[in-house]
């Protein structure tokens, strides 16, 4: 199921205007609400509002891979994280985006 939920947020960009950032992290969220194995432990709204508070200033979807990230790390599973292409890691490091490399999410702060 992760590895599902890895692919499917990735290929929220076929189905998101390019300049819609906004709406490409609400998708990338809903996907993650909708297939993350252990939804119910997961504050959802409260996830939503501060992804979105990461990405207040994002202009294009590779504006928002910091906060994509922070949502998934806040899952806590140790496993889910944004899996780029090459060509998206290219445009990411263009744009000066920072953690711009396929690695997994940083653990989720233990005391929260």
């Amino acid at each position: 199921m992760r590895s599902k939920l890895l692919a499917l947020v990735v290929l929220t960009a076929a189905f998101v205007r390019a300049d819609d950032a906004k709406a490409y992290l609400e998708a990338a969220l809903k996907i993650m609400q909708d297939n993350f194995v252990y939804r119910d432990r997961i504050d959802w709204a409260q996830l939503r509002s501060e992804t979105l508070a990461q990405a207040a200033s994002a202009q294009t979807n590779i504006d928002t891979y910091p906060a994509i990230r922070f949502a998934l790390a806040k899952l806590g599973d140790h496993h889910s994280f944004l899996q780029l292409t090459p060509e998206l890691m290219r445009q990411a490091a263009a744009r000066g985006v920072a953690a711009a490399v396929n690695a997994p999410a940083p653990p989720r702060d233990p005391g929260k």
